[in-house]
């Protein structure tokens, strides 16, 4: 790994209490990895356990699963203008080489 870069471990568990993803983030945890849990309800037993995290604090899954869906969008929106030099990331001097979307 380069120095100054980390290694990152996503875990997402609406109730916070997945076994498997507890069990994945104790692993994580214990390999140095920087653990991340994006939980809901009351953040669970992960709320706790991952060094960071995104907590929707409602007791409502599909509201939870919507307000993490706009996040991750919102991420992966941001990474792609950062990779192709787009929308607040255009420095003028570079273009999409290839089509984005095609047709209407």
């Amino acid at each position: 790994m380069p120095p100054g870069r980390s290694r990152n471990s996503l875990a997402i568990s609406g109730s916070g209490n997945s076994p498997n993803i507890l069990n994945a983030v104790d692993w994580a945890n214990a390999h140095g990895l920087v653990t991340w849990g994006v939980t809901g309800y009351d953040g669970g037993k992960l709320l706790k356990l991952a060094a960071k995290s995104l907590h929707v604090p409602l007791f409502d899954m599909g509201m939870v699963e919507s307000v993490h869906l706009v996040v991750f969008h919102w991420i992966l929106n941001d990474l792609f203008g950062r990779v192709n030099h787009v929308g607040r990331y255009d420095d003028g001097q570079h273009t999409i080489k290839t089509a984005v979307f095609e047709g209407n």
